[in-house]
């Protein structure tokens, strides 16, 4: 699991990412803010998981309580580098709450799959329909 304190202005973040890998699914996990001061740790990741080539990647942000056009674009760079490599991305966030909204808002949820919880998005069964 990698942790990072992010300092913004005067506040210290906690931000985590951890990464679990089994049966070519790896699940990444994010806790906190994800945005502009915590991204970079994030595309790190991203990429050496990308380097492995899972069947999929799963972005687990039921613990993620924000995210910004960082995120967003996060996960956008890691479909298109998933697609040159065979690796399905698909993302797991709360239903309801601040993090899916802004994945509808933005028109991810349209074109990655978004998922209730990692069972879902481990076995396939979509929870989630975004409104077309």
């Amino acid at each position: 699991m990698m942790s990072a304190l992010v300092s913004i202005g005067a506040r210290m973040l906690r931000f985590q990412i951890s990464t679990a890998s089994e049966d070519r699914t790896t699940v990444v996990g994010i806790r906190g803010e994800l945005d502009l001061a915590s991204g970079g740790h994030l595309k790190q990741e991203v990429d050496r998981v990308l380097w492995e080539a899972p069947e999929r990647l799963v972005f687990d942000l039921s613990d993620c309580g924000f995210i910004d056009t960082t995120g967003v674009s996060l996960i956008v760079r890691a479909q298109r580098g998933g697609a040159e490599n065979g690796s399905r991305v698909l993302v797991v966030a709360r239903p309801g709450g601040d993090v899916r909204r802004t994945l509808e808002l933005t028109g991810l949820a349209a074109s990655v799959p978004v998922f209730d919880s990692v069972e879902a998005a481990v076995g396939g069964r979509r929870e989630f329909q975004p409104d077309r």
